[in-house]
């Protein structure tokens, strides 16, 4: 079933074909690049719990190989938020996946609470970290109001149906000075521009694909000022490098790793090295919109 734009609700507009079997279309209204028949959220809910298993977190030396590469990733994004906001405080991590960017925080004298939709991913990431994670989403999310003083979103926001649904709820969370950090993949990118229809960002679980002037338009129309906005370093291993393209492409770049990696002693798959991969990170604060006095 083909569905409206997820932003503005606008009917599809331009179709853009098929990108890693994602139908796409850019709405007319508003610019955003969206995939046209989206999954059902039973499938949605397969396609987590398999991209879990996918990475080998039931290994422990894979796992402990994983967390080690995301926090060499998540320390530097610490210290890119305490550019912004100094402890002590509250941080949010929605889609906290694995754990890693609490353990990073906490390390640093945050009190962190974890949010993950994944019952299995929130236990792990829970046991790892030592932090509260709730399994659920916004929707469950029982907090008052202006509670947190960070709220982290890391390759989520993308996969949600209403995202002005759901900065209108981390708005309301956020303390008025708070800070609201976000990654997701750039449509954008100089990465996208090269692979064109083969970027692996393009996932089935990707709901839509934003640019930078898109995402700082929604954010300001939701109430939130971007603060800064810059390419998103992540530090990768060969051999998580090798699985996420045998997943998600493009397969060429897996072929062409295939058979050099056998080669390559263990510790060199694993050591972590950061890059650029196409994502964008912005940190954006709330404001109050301007409004126009009665004459």
């Amino acid at each position: 079933m083909k569905v409206a734009c997820p932003s503005c609700g606008s009917a599809p507009g331009t179709q853009l074909g098929l990108a890693n079997s994602v139908e796409l279309a850019r709405c007319s209204a508003c610019d955003l690049v969206f995939a046209r028949n989206p999954p059902s959220d039973n499938r949605l809910s397969e396609i987590y719990a398999t991209s879990y298993l996918s990475f080998g977190l039931d290994d422990s030396e894979v796992s402990r190989s994983l967390l080690t590469m995301k926090r060499r990733t998540f320390d530097l994004r610490a210290a890119q938020i305490e550019e912004f906001r100094r402890p002590p405080g509250r941080v949010l991590d929605v889609g906290c996946a694995t754990g890693a960017f609490l353990c990073s925080m906490a390390a640093r004298g945050w009190t962190v609470h974890g949010l993950e939709q994944s019952p299995a991913a929130a236990a792990y990431a829970a046991q790892i970290s030592g932090c509260p994670v709730t399994a659920g989403t916004l929707d469950d999310l029982n907090r008052a109001d202006n509670h947190y003083d960070v709220i982290h979103l890391a390759d989520v926001i993308e996969h949600l149906r209403s995202p002005r649904a759901a900065l209108r709820q981390i708005r309301r969370a956020l303390q008025p000075d708070g800070l609201l950090v976000l990654t997701t993949p750039d449509v954008g990118s100089l990465s996208a521009h090269v692979l064109r229809h083969k970027w692996p960002n393009y996932k089935p679980e990707h709901l839509f694909y934003p640019d930078r002037l898109w995402i700082t338009q929604l954010l300001a129309n939701e109430g939130f000022l971007v603060r800064k906005i810059t390419s998103a370093v992540k530090a990768l291993t060969l051999d998580f490098a090798l699985n996420y393209f045998r997943v998600y492409g493009p397969r060429f770049a897996w072929e062409l790793m295939s058979p050099l990696m056998p080669w390559l002693p263990t510790p060199v798959r694993r050591v972590p090295v950061q890059v650029s991969a196409g994502d964008m990170l912005l940190f954006a604060t709330p404001f109050e919109p301007r409004r126009v006095a009665n004459a």
